[in-house]
């Protein structure tokens, strides 16, 4: 073969194959700018399925555990902060513990009557309320014993010796906790739910403490950070549906 022809069928090649790369980067190009804006466009609020914010008020009570200690207060202090932070628009007040809510206007029951009477007494079209049951808590490493409350105090689970000193009467643990949540939503007009939901989990409490007959008491001295990894993930399940979502156009 002559020298010419391989020259022209070397430029055939070569055209080619830059036409090739031409259509590569174009399209790698559209794709690439096709993706910003899709990333950059406007985005659709999607109002959540509980719309806290369309009642007039919602009065918080705190949630009531089985088991003495603290763990009430951990979880209705992070289910409110939960709240408060999907809609920060809702008016939520606090209402305190249920023990004393019920007292305040002659109950002893969480039951439609004492909806409707705690609805007339604090001017609130709705509350919320939850409960926690401990299912199981397994120790499994021995902590010092932390006998003091924050207060001064002796913790629950101790005694004063004859001489003045603090004795501990059981042990302080790091455990695996099992734990159930629910929480319900109610309208006091007539005191039906108008919303439920529950849900359990398991994982370590960095300090509880167990009596000689075996009984466990959720009473950490920083319940935040001592239930956190607990209670968290929990609170996050059954409050997704009162957050407000996103969604791009």
């Amino acid at each position: 073969m002559s020298l010419q022809p391989m020259l022209l069928v070397e430029v055939i090649i070569h055209k080619r194959l830059r036409d090739k790369m031409n259509r590569l980067i174009f399209l790698f190009s559209s794709a690439v700018v096709t993706l910003f804006f899709l990333g950059c466009g406007p985005k659709m609020m999607i109002p959540p399925n509980v719309d806290l914010r369309k009642y007039q008020s919602v009065g918080f009570i705190d949630f009531v555990c089985d088991n003495e200690g603290n763990l009430d207060d951990c979880v209705s202090e992070r289910f409110l902060e939960t709240l408060s932070g999907y809609q920060k628009d809702a008016h939520i007040i606090k209402l305190g513990n249920q023990e004393e809510v019920l007292k305040s206007v002659a109950a002893i029951q969480m039951d439609e009557k004492a909806i409707q009477a705690i609805g007339r007494k604090y001017n609130v079209s709705t509350i919320i309320t939850g409960t926690v049951h401990v299912v199981e808590v397994k120790g499994i490493v021995e902590l010092q014993p932390d006998l003091r409350t924050e207060s001064g105090g002796i913790r629950p689970g101790t005694k004063r010796t004859d001489s003045g000193g603090i004795q501990a009467e059981g042990k302080r643990l790091k455990a695996i906790a099992k734990i159930s949540i629910s929480a319900r939503l109610c309208e006091t007009e007539h005191g039906t739910t108008l919303w439920t939901a529950s849900e359990s989990g398991q994982e370590e409490v960095k300090e509880v403490f167990m009596l000689p007959d075996g009984k466990v008491l959720f009473d950490a001295s920083d319940y935040r950070f001592a239930y956190r990894d607990l209670v968290r993930p929990i609170i996050k399940t059954i409050s997704t549906d009162f957050k407000i979502r996103k969604k791009r156009m």
